[in-house]
């Protein structure tokens, strides 16, 4: 009892029907479609229920586990939804279909013959005065569409939330892991509406009553779910003195921190004052220490790696130097088997060289011959012509000489 307490501006205790009812809203965490909602409230719930109560739960929290939250940038609103936008009444209690996001998830959600013929009515009752009937044509789907506001618990107020799915049944699922009596509700501050019971004995109209004053909130209280209790008319005054100086206590303590924050500073800077002379000195001690050891170690590190690497230099030289009579040994095996593998290849080559070279002579000689012949032919032929050529240059010599 004493860690639950009613939201600030509401009341702990109603009375309906002559019955007075306790009211008791649960914070919970931020709940996401990574949760499930039997598991919350049993995790938040289970160890304040009794018997008797009545568990209550928004239905947005159930539509979140149900991922019927969808983020405003992944809607990508229609050029209908844009115009039905403008005719929406914008309520002060909630954004409703007033924006264009909003409206695309009731043309999506409800159709567009039936969101047409809701605007259509709507227009015919804003000429009589008379407000509601779009909701009433549209159905509740379309009504249980939520956008953003300006309190909206983030990340919400980047969201459009949509009605739960199968409500009773959710219900049902939750009262059977509380063992208590539960149900899904939509109260906001201006209207109320029991969308799943978990009992069908269970009287909807009475818990409206109940919660009319929306003792959850609708803002950044992050009070999801609460319970329901009858509490006798004599105990309603004690239950309420006992918030009342909770309340008071809480503000007092609000109220008292910046003076104790001061105290608490003033004091530490007291107790850092006396401490300095005694602690300045050993601190400076105890660092020049730390230091002349810190630059001791260094010194003997860096001796003992010199020696390491002079030791490793000194065996490398030496294991160099007994492995060369075998490498030696080695190169000279390796050159006698190469020598001896190339051999035939060598005599091979060799033998090919002679066969060429005496091809070539005979080629040569060949050649030769044809040429001495094809000569002694141009001789002959060239003869006649040389001897009248000569004939005719002795008889000009001769008459020249004349």
């Amino acid at each position: 009892m004493s860690e639950l307490k009613p939201n600030e501006g509401k009341k702990a205790v109603v009375e309906v029907d002559g019955v007075n009812y306790l009211r008791l809203p649960i914070r919970t965490h931020v709940i996401t479609d990574k949760d499930k909602i039997e598991d919350v409230a049993v995790k938040y719930a289970k160890e304040h229920a009794r018997e008797g109560d009545i568990f209550f739960v928004s239905e947005k929290a159930v539509a979140c586990t149900q991922r019927r939250a969808i983020p405003l940038e992944e809607i990508k609103p229609r050029k209908l939804a844009r115009f039905l936008t403008k005719f929406v009444y914008k309520s002060p209690f909630g954004i409703g279909l007033g924006m264009p996001e909003t409206m695309e998830m009731a043309l999506r959600e409800c159709g567009v013959p039936r969101i047409l013929f809701a605007a259509g009515v709507s227009a015919i009752g804003k000429l009589f005065r008379q407000r509601g009937w779009f909701y009433k044509i549209a159905g509740y789907k379309a009504e249980s569409i939520d956008g953003p506001t300006p309190n909206t618990l983030p990340p919400y107020n980047r969201y459009v939330v949509l009605g739960p799915a199968e409500p009773d049944e959710v219900a049902k699922s939750i009262s059977k892991e509380l063992g208590i009596q539960a149900c899904v509700v939509d109260i906001n501050d201006l209207a109320g509406r029991i969308l799943g019971a978990s009992h069908a004995s269970m009287n909807r109209d009475r818990l409206v009553k109940i919660l009319k004053d929306n003792p959850l909130g609708q803002s950044a209280q992050q009070t999801p779910m609460g319970l329901i209790r009858k509490v006798n008319k004599e105990d309603v005054e004690s239950i309420e003195a006992a918030f009342k100086a909770a309340r008071e206590a809480t503000e007092d303590a609000i109220a008292s921190m910046p003076t104790a924050t001061d105290a608490a500073k003033a004091a530490m800077a007291k107790a850092a004052a006396e401490a300095a002379p005694n602690v300045e000195k050993p601190v400076e001690e105890a660092v020049t220490k730390t230091a002349t050891e810190t630059a001791e170690a260094v010194k003997d590190a860096h001796m003992a790696a010199a020696q390491a690497v002079e030791y490793a230099a000194e065996n490398a030289k030496a294991d160099l130097e007994d492995a060369m009579p075998t490498a030696t040994e080695a190169v000279k095996d390796a050159m006698a088997k190469a020598a001896a593998e190339a051999a035939p290849k060598i005599a091979e080559s060799a033998e090919a060289v002679k066969e060429g070279a005496a091809e070539a002579v005979e080629a040569v000689k060949e050649n030769a011959a044809e040429a001495a012949e094809a000569v002694s032919e141009a001789a002959s032929d060239a003869m006649p012509t040389a001897t009248e050529a000569a004939k005719d240059a002795i008889d000009e010599a001769s008459k020249i000489s004349e």
